[in-house]
């Protein structure tokens, strides 16, 4: 029942983030998106539990990516010294 919750709430604010957005393509993230979302993509990961088929899979990558580009364009990377 606990996955459950946290599926509901996964797929609640994911369903709130796109409906900002009238066109349902992806958008910059601001901090505070970017840490929903990596909350969600937790529990996405512990639902999906590394299976391929899953159905929510495809909502997980992309969940993810939006997370990559966050994270590259606003988290410096760290280079070899």
């Amino acid at each position: 029942m606990h996955n459950n919750l946290h599926f509901v709430k996964a797929l609640c604010d994911l369903i709130d983030f796109m409906s900002q957005n009238e066109n349902h393509m992806p958008v910059p993230l601001r901090e505070m998106e970017y840490q929903q979302l990596a909350s969600r993509l937790d529990d996405l990961l512990d639902i999906v539990d590394g299976e391929e088929n899953h159905p929510l899979a495809p909502l997980m990558h992309f969940v993810g990516t939006l997370i990559k580009n966050y994270k590259n364009e606003h988290i410096p990377k760290l280079v070899e010294l």
